[in-house]
Parts: structure tokens; C-alpha cells; sequence
């Protein structure tokens, strides 16, 4: 179980480490607070369909092709952990390297109900590792949702002999 866990929650993180890598490179503050948004939201949806592939194949490769709900959210769950952490970790090295120019532009561009928020904690959004970890439950939420629906997707029936 450990490398399909392992191998797939890589490509996963390595994916959300590209596609976020390659935003900021490509558009930089060029592109509004919501639009960076969506293209966020987006590239961790992309990154986290390898829950799926990684339960799917860890059902079709190491069970025979037989697998129980709770085994196959339990893989998915631990999949999700690993993009998590690898975002955490680029978020806190991000905010650490680009704090300056990225706070400036956010600042600029965020909602109102956003600024508010800022103005309230400003010591915790610009904390690079605060924001790190929050990221990292961004991520594994969605990643929990992810692999929720790929257990219900690729679950079969264990014969019982």
C-alpha cells in the first residue's frame, strides 16, 4: 500500500508545485485577485485527481481487483497528505521569497470582506509558515472530498469465500 500511497501523492504534490509554479512564473501580478483565485482552486483540483488514479490503481494492482469503502477512503485519505504537505511547505517558502510583491498585490486586489480580515490579523497573513498550514488544510479538504468520491467510485465487493 505504502508506494502506491507514496507515488501517487508525489505526482500529486509535484503536479500542484508545477501548475502553481508555473502561474506565478507566466502571469506574476498580472492577473486579478479572482482569477488567481479560480486558476488556484483549478490546479488543486487537476493535482488531486491522482486520489483517485492512486486508489484505482493500488484496487486493481495490489487487492485483485477488489476493494472495501473504508480501504479505499483510507488510501485516498493518506494520498491527500502528501500534495498537502508539499503545498504547506511551498507556501511557506513563497510567502518567504515573494512575501513583499505578493502581499502588495493582494492587498490591492482582495474583496473587501477579505481586507477586513487582513486589517483584524495582519501578523497572521503575513506569517509564511500560518499560512503554510493553512493551506495545507485547504488542501486536504478538498483532498477528503476527493477521496471520498473515489472510494464510493472504485469500491467492489470483497467476495467472501
Amino acid at each position: 500500500m505504502n508506494k502506491y500511497i507514496l507515488r501517487f501523492g508525489v505526482y500529486s504534490g509535484i503536479t500542484m508545485l508545477v501548475l502553481f509554479g508555473l502561474t506565478w512564473a507566466i502571469f506574476g501580478t498580472s492577473l486579478g485577485y479572482k482569477t488567481s483565485e479560480v486558476l488556484g482552486y483549478l490546479s488543486m483540483f487537476i493535482s488531486l485527481s491522482f486520489i483517485y488514479f492512486g486508489v484505482k490503481t493500488y484496487r486493481d494492482e495490489q487487492n485483485g481487483g477488489q476493494i472495501t469503502l473504508g480501504k479505499a477512503f483510507l488510501v485516498g485519505l493518506l494520498i491527500a497528505l502528501i500534495p498537502s504537505l508539499f503545498f504547506a511547505i511551498y507556501t511557506g517558502i513563497f510567502i518567504t521569497l515573494q512575501g513583499e510583491e505578493w502581499m502588495q498585490w493582494a492587498l490591492e486586489n482582495m474583496p473587501p470582506s477579505q481586507r477586513s480580515q487582513f486589517d483584524a490579523n495582519p501578523e497572521l497573513f503575513t506569517n509564511p509558515w500560518f499560512q503554510g498550514v493553512v493551506m495545507f488544510f485547504t488542501v486536504f479538504v478538498i483532498g477528503l472530498a476527493y477521496s471520498l468520491i473515489s472510494a464510493f467510485l472504485v469500491k467492489r465487493k470483497v467476495a467472501i469465500a
